[in-house]
C-alpha cells in the first residue's frame, strides 16, 4: 500500500511538473514579442557559477513612475506586483511606459507585469544562468527578447547583441582565455 502511494505522489509531482512546462512552451509560442534594453551589470558570480543579473533599461523609468504615483496616492511604497504599459514600435523595441490604468491598452502598446525587488522593479526573468566558459559572449548582450501574454506574464526568450543578433554560442565550444 505504501508503496503505490508512494508511487501516485511521484506521477502527481511528475504531472504537475510537467503541465507547467507545456504551459510555459505555449507562451512562448504565442506570446506578443517585446525587446529591453539592459542596463550595464558584471555578468558573473564567484557563488552561483557563470550567470548574469539581467538588469532592464526600463526598470529606471518604471521606478520612478512607480515612486511618484506612490507619492501622489500617499501610499508607503508602490506595490510589489502590478502592470504597467509599454509602448513598442514596428520592430518590437519597447520605448515608452506608462501607468496601467485597467481597460485594454492602447494601439502600439501591451501590458507588462513587473514584480518589485530590493534594487526596484524588474519584468520577467532577473537572472541567465549560461555554461561555464561562455561568459564572454553573454557579455555581449545589450537587449533581451521577452514574449509577453496579454495579461502582461513575460518569459525571456533570448539574449541579442547590440545589432539585435540573437546570442548564440555552439553546444560544447569553449571560448579562448582572454588574456589580462
Amino acid at each position: 500500500m505504501r508503496k503505490y502511494l508512494i508511487l501516485a505522489v511521484a506521477l502527481g509531482f511528475l504531472g504537475v511538473f510537467a503541465f507547467g512546462v507545456h504551459e510555459k512552451e505555449a507562451q512562448l509560442e504565442r506570446g506578443a514579442r517585446v525587446i529591453l534594453a539592459l542596463a550595464p551589470v558584471d555578468p558573473r558570480s564567484l557563488m552561483q557559477g557563470d550567470y548574469m543579473a539581467l538588469r532592464y533599461d526600463l526598470s529606471r523609468r518604471a521606478q520612478d513612475l512607480l515612486s511618484d504615483r506612490a507619492d501622489r496616492e500617499n501610499l508607503p511604497e508602490p506595490p510589489r506586483r502590478g502592470t504597467l504599459l509599454v509602448g513598442v514600435d514596428a520592430d518590437g523595441m519597447a520605448h515608452t511606459l506608462d501607468l496601467d490604468s485597467g481597460g485594454a491598452p492602447p494601439a502600439g502598446s501591451m501590458r507588462l507585469a513587473y514584480v518589485w525587488r530590493d534594487f526596484g522593479p524588474t519584468f520577467g526573468a532577473d537572472s541567465f544562468f549560461f555554461q561555464e566558459g561562455h561568459g564572454n559572449a553573454y557579455a555581449r548582450a545589450r537587449f533581451a527578447a521577452l514574449v509577453v501574454d496579454p495579461d502582461g506574464t513575460s518569459l525571456l526568450k533570448e539574449l541579442l547583441d547590440e545589432n539585435l543578433q540573437p546570442i548564440r554560442v555552439e553546444t560544447g565550444q569553449k571560448e579562448p582565455p582572454q588574456l589580462e
